[in-house]
């Protein structure tokens, strides 16, 4: 049986991106909460965990699956919103872990987690979550080479085993093996977005920001290098362009990443974009001010390493505009936009 742990925080400046909450900055705080309950799981604090030889063991990602509710969404989350989140992890084989979160800024029932068990019951939850699977491993010739292995505290203590393979992790070898993710609607809905050309978009690595205490490449900045190639697709490759500050009102509802190699601090990434849209028959809606117009984005990434082609992370992201109402410009050129998906670019 599942033990959840309760955490809290609220929403401040640093965990914003103009007008919202910070995908990225959401996923440091998931991921915190997360080796928080790994660490109560094995009775240690997270730098005392270590394998039969006494290394450091970190939890590394392998996959994330995030999900906002439609009126919990990503600028939902303002600046003085208080956040409660319920985590809870189980271990499979005794090297992984199954974790799931759910979020909102209302207080969450024990009633409301107490069924989740696997990836298909959040579905069924009514606040936003996330989905995140990790597997215990120690650096071995750099931040190249990741290598599995299975706790020490595992071996005394009691841990309840999950008995099926996590969806997570059987998902993930399928998508290493065939290249393809699943998307969030069907392929004869996109329309694909018409661009300049569809050449890599480079992102150099910078150390100040993108690794964390263990030198390794953050599990987290993955999105922003996404976000970054995102906004260069939009407003440099794409024909015409976006403006900038319409791409800023760009809002996540849904999102899936698979982790295959992490990168070493002097490395470049080639992320590989591919966008279209859907359009939906439903007039504009409105919510807390904002305005989304009936278009939602579709995001495909494929990252590779440059020193060596090796495939980094794939992943797929839904999202919406949502622009304030007193936004007049913005709103113009989401409506230009919109009637040009409407008469087929």
């Amino acid at each position: 049986m599942i033990k959840w742990h309760d955490f809290e925080f609220t929403v401040g400046m640093p965990h914003m991106v103009p007008g919202k909450l910070s995908e990225v900055e959401l996923l440091k705080v998931l991921g915190a909460c997360q080796w928080d309950s790994i660490s109560s799981l094995l009775g240690q604090r997270s730098n005392e965990i270590v394998n039969a030889f006494e290394e450091r063991l970190y939890a590394s990602f392998i996959n994330i699956e995030l999900q906002f509710k439609n009126d919990q969404g990503q600028d939902n989350f303002d600046e003085g919103a208080h956040v409660f989140i319920k985590n809870g992890v189980s271990v499979y084989a005794k090297k992984f872990i199954e974790g799931f979160s759910v979020f909102s800024t209302s207080a969450i029932a024990e009633d409301s987690v107490k069924t989740i068990s696997k990836r298909e019951d959040l579905l069924q939850s009514d606040h936003s979550w996330a989905y995140l699977t990790n597997a215990f491993v120690t650096r071995a010739a750099g931040n190249s080479r990741l290598k599995v292995f299975e706790p020490q505290a595992m071996k005394t203590r009691d841990i309840p085993a999950a008995d099926a393979l996590p969806a997570g992790i059987a998902e993930h070898e399928k998508v290493q093996f065939n290249g393809k993710i699943d998307g969030f609607a069907q392929a004869e809905q996109h329309i694909t977005l018409p661009v300049r050309n569809t050449d890599a978009i480079q992102y150099k690595i910078v150390p100040e920001s993108d690794l964390n205490g263990a030198s390794l490449l953050y599990f987290a900045r993955y999105v922003a290098m996404m976000n970054y190639a995102e906004r260069i697709f939009l407003t440099e490759r794409m024909l015409p362009p976006l403006t900038t500050q319409l791409v800023f009102a760009l809002s996540t509802e849904s999102r899936r990443i698979f982790y295959f190699a992490n990168a070493d601090p002097n490395d470049v990434v080639n992320i590989l974009v591919k966008g279209a849209v859907i359009k939906d028959d439903a007039p504009v809606r409105q919510s807390s001010g904002k305005q989304r117009p009936p278009i939602t984005f579709i995001f495909e990434f494929t990252l590779y390493r440059a020193s060596d082609n090796n495939l980094m992370a794939i992943s797929c992201v839904k999202k919406s505009l949502q622009i304030p109402g007193s936004e007049k410009s913005l709103l113009a050129e989401a409506a230009r936009f919109t009637a040009r998906i409407s008469h087929g670019l």
